[in-house]
């Protein structure tokens, strides 16, 4: 795999902390395999909090 930047960032959502880009990758992937017909749309942005270091966000909808 290609490496970027943005892959030893830790991510975190409202239920598990500093998981890797390939766990947020895997995470995604196994919650559209449980509705593969559903409307999925992948939206990339960063916390609303002020930060020292950037944190990333991906989020699901």
């Amino acid at each position: 795999m290609k490496q970027y930047p943005f892959q030893n960032i830790p991510f975190q959502n409202l239920q598990k902390k500093d998981m890797s880009f390939e766990e947020v990758f895997v995470h995604i992937v196994e919650f559209m395999e449980l509705n593969p017909s559903g409307n999925y749309q992948l939206m990339v942005g960063t916390d609303s909090q002020v930060h020292k270091n950037i944190r990333s966000l991906l989020q699901v909808s």
